[in-house]
């Protein structure tokens, strides 16, 4: 069995929630992203809005266990963003919220340092963890200002996914506690060959956290099942593999 710790299902088919149950995945980590330009607060609601509701009740037809992250995205940030913030809080208690995310920044402007800095001050006051996203443009040096103010907030380092992570990214963050999000994504983020060198060169095998980071983007929904094959083929063991691709997305999450 598998988790897929980082998806955004409001944007895929019914038939992926088909293809990824059939293949062994049983549980999903959806999280609030970007699907539309979010102009004002009501858009970033009713986003939430289709995720609580419309989500829940399809991954639940496929027999899939949907664990739910909500916030606001670097690319999303309404106009009227303090609206959400003062909501957000309410709105985790009210639903079980398990996570804050996908949150971070991404051109690195003060107004996202600024809503990513809230939100984490949110995680800390509320306990739960948070989904970090990393940019595809200027990746490394975004994500060390990221911790910069990840350090600032005080955040437990166990609370953090740093995601989207990269080879140059896991030698930077090796010593830390962060769990670390490998996005295998061929063509736009990781493939698998790049995958597979990053978790044997540095063995952190209690705190990668393997997801498809499926949504709009190409992508390879069955990515985890299909890492897996190729993890137990370069003669992995059967611990580990469960570890990266099921155990530490549930611990991450604080489910065991």
């Amino acid at each position: 069995m598998y988790f897929d710790s980082h998806v955004h299902m409001d944007v895929r088919s019914f038939e992926d929630y088909e293809r990824m149950r059939i293949s062994g995945i049983e549980r999903l980590l959806t999280l609030a992203h970007d699907p539309y330009k979010m102009s004002t607060s009501d858009v970033v609601f009713d986003h939430f809005e289709r995720i609580l509701k419309t989500e829940r009740k399809r991954a639940a037809v496929n027999n899939i266990e949907l664990f739910i992250g909500l916030g606001i995205h670097p690319c999303g940030i309404p106009k009227d963003y303090q609206r959400v913030l003062n909501k957000l809080p309410k709105i985790i208690n009210e639903y079980g919220i398990k996570v804050i995310g996908e949150i971070g920044l991404n051109n690195d402007t003060d107004m996202e340092k600024k809503v990513f800095e809230e939100q984490l001050k949110i995680a800390k006051e509320l306990e739960i963890p948070v989904v970090v996203h990393t940019p595809a443009k200027n990746k490394l040096d975004v994500m060390l200002k990221e911790i910069e103010i990840i350090d600032k907030v005080d955040l437990e380092e166990t609370q953090v996914v740093i995601d989207h992570a990269t080879y140059e990214i896991v030698e930077k963050i090796k010593d830390r506690k962060f769990y670390i999000g490998l996005s295998i994504q061929p063509g736009y983020k990781l493939d698998f060959v790049t995958a597979l060198k990053i978790v044997q060169d540095f063995k952190l095998y209690d705190r990668f956290m393997i997801n498809s980071d499926a949504g709009s983007a190409k992508s390879e929904i069955l990515a985890l099942p299909k890492f897996a094959v190729l993890l137990k083929s370069e003669g992995f063991e059967r611990e580990i593999i469960k570890k990266i691709t099921y155990e530490n997305a549930c611990k991450f999450l604080k489910l065991i």
